[in-house]
């Protein structure tokens, strides 16, 4: 595979170095111009391709939106390393900020984080490269993909979210002090020992906020949550719709099947007014480099 592949870059080369042999393209033979395009050309053709296999069709508008900003990203990174110090380390330090995220759940990631903060002091204190400015630029291209790829799924998710959103939900108010909501003439009480939470614990209820208008309780005495809402839609109309949305997005939610199937809620009971369903899924836990997993109950 390395020898074909390293036969395919010769012909590449010996290609512009004949055209280059002649008067109207001499000026662009093994220029720096010729290799960037090249070299961002078989970037951005490999991101359409991949992007292309793992979202499908649909998503193609947004795979070239995504191909196009990272390569001008890496010729841009790339062009730094002609700036003067100065400049340059501002450059890193501002980047370094941005993958903040990025470097938290990643193991290369955060080698890359951690060695170019290394090179960022060592310039800042001695006024010297510790390593090459080529190798500065490589390690800032790998940690500034992974930042921009995370800026990507989010992206994709929520052109997703937009698409899968539960239909015929209804708007439910709570008086946070009564404990006390209300969907239409429809109201119930919230226990006084749970506490409204912005925020939950449980990343199933974080996933399904993403489609519903959730409003989240938390126990103020466990990690338990509980989060409401209210539908106009019968209950296998509705749970049609949430299994839709946990096949669609599987590859972006927090709580995923060991397995790697979509989750899917198994039915308990079923009464004349009630259904109950229960679903059993892994999470990362951070930092998610150290590939840990807890497993949850719904």
């Amino acid at each position: 595979m390395s020898s074909a592949a390293g036969k395919f870059f010769r012909r590449i080369a010996d290609f512009f170095d004949h055209i280059g042999e002649k008067k109207h393209f001499k000026s662009f033979a093994g220029t720096l111009l010729e290799v960037d395009a090249i070299a961002l050309l078989i970037l951005f053709c490999g991101l359409i391709a991949i992007g292309t296999f793992i979202h499908g069709w649909p998503f193609l508008f947004w795979n070239i939106l995504f191909a196009l900003f990272f390569c001008a990203g890496v010729w841009f990174i790339f062009r730094t390393t002609y700036w003067p110090s100065v400049r340059h380390s501002f450059f890193i330090a501002a980047l370094l900020v941005f993958s903040l995220t990025a470097a938290a759940e990643r193991l290369l990631a955060i080698c890359s984080f951690v060695l170019l903060t290394i090179t960022l002091i060592s310039r800042l204190r001695s006024g010297a490269d510790l390593i090459r400015r080529e190798a500065v630029a490589v390690l800032t291209v790998v940690l500034f993909c992974f930042s921009a790829y995370g800026l990507f799924s989010d992206l994709i998710q929520s052109r997703r979210n937009s698409a899968l959103a539960l239909a015929g939900s209804l708007k439910l108010d709570c008086d946070g002090q009564k404990k006390i909501c209300r969907a239409l003439d429809a109201a119930f009480d919230v226990p006084e020992f749970w506490l409204s939470a912005s925020h939950s614990k449980s990343n199933f209820v974080n996933d399904l906020a993403a489609v519903a208008d959730l409003r989240v309780y938390a126990d103020s005495a466990t990690d338990n949550a509980i989060a409401f809402a209210v539908f106009s839609h019968a209950p296998d109309k509705l749970m049609v719709s949430i299994n839709n949305y946990l096949s669609a997005q599987k590859s972006f939610l927090l709580s995923r099947d060991p397995t790697g199937v979509p989750l899917v809620p198994q039915l308990l009971m079923r009464s004349a007014d009630a259904e109950l369903f229960a679903i059993r899924y892994e999470s990362e836990t951070r930092p998610g480099y150290l590939a840990e997993r807890s497993e949850s109950s719904a």
